[in-house]
């Protein structure tokens, strides 16, 4: 498997806010992998 075709999704950086407001921190090219927009915070 090429790590450079996996989505990033596996890394969320979260704020402490209500709703925590999630964003992808796996960077990929320069930029989140678009399958990242629906990256879940655990």
């Amino acid at each position: 498997d090429d790590e450079s075709s996996k989505p990033c999704c596996d890394q969320c950086a979260c704020t402490k806010s209500n709703p925590p407001q999630c964003r992808c921190s796996d960077m990929r090219l320069n930029s989140c992998h678009s399958a990242c927009k629906s990256c879940i915070c655990a």
